[in-house]
């Protein structure tokens, strides 16, 4: 989580590099770690008015505005961070490999599985100091076992989603049910789940006076 207490934030390289001002001081702190870890720049401005990134080919450079109101003069100031060095890293120019990557799921109450799929993302590691040349991350997926959380129950949960029944941690529509399931459609192409978002009747079964659930299977 980033400091609350530094602000007008900006963020390049995927999180490589994080740039803000302190609230009360506007004293200068930047981070190589996603906002783990800070460090402070110690430069005599009064206020910046503007902060932004400057598009260098592979370069981690931070322009900003200051304004002196005493003065009524403004100042540029340049930050290039290629190879800055702090009491946590040396940066250098050096671009991302595979192993500079990690896998990231979009966080989920019930794990990174969800209706048949697992969609993840390729994140640089907080650890890694890399330039990212990524012009764009796309999510990849793979099919996965789905779970009793992905469907939807009953508020009775005597039962579950008619006319289905649970087999091999899949759901499968009951072929001598009346069903006729509507057509579905999946983003970017993918092959729907048909029949597997439901299960059958619970059966209940008394012994000796205590119910207990009994799954059709």
């Amino acid at each position: 989580m980033l400091d609350p207490s530094i602000q007008n934030l900006v963020i390049v390289n995927r999180g490589g590099l994080v740039f803000g001002t302190e609230r009360k001081t506007g004293r200068i702190w930047y981070s190589f770690d996603e906002g783990r870890n800070w460090e402070k720049i110690n430069e005599d401005t009064d206020k910046f008015e503007e902060l932004f990134p400057l598009e260098y080919p592979n370069d981690l450079v931070i322009g900003s505005i200051n304004f002196n109101k005493p003065k009524n003069m403004y100042s540029f100031f340049e930050f290039n961070f290629n190879q800055a060095i702090s009491s946590f890293y040396l940066m250098t120019e050096r671009t991302c490999q595979s192993d500079d990557f990690e896998t990231w799921h979009v966080p989920r109450y019930f794990g990174n599985c969800f209706q048949g799929q697992e969609i993840f993302y390729l994140k640089k590691k907080p650890s890694t100091i890399c330039f990212d040349n990524r012009t764009e991350v796309l999510p990849t997926s793979k099919s996965c076992p789905c779970s009793l959380e992905d469907f939807q129950w009953y508020i009775i949960t005597d039962h579950s989603k008619p006319d289905y029944y649970y087999q091999g941690d899949f759901c499968v529509l009951d072929p001598l049910s009346n069903l006729n399931e509507s057509n579905k459609t999946c983003r970017d192409g993918g092959i729907p789940l048909i029949g597997w978002d439901g299960y059958d009747v619970i059966k209940i079964v008394s012994l000796n006076s205590i119910p207990i659930h009994v799954l059709l299977v």
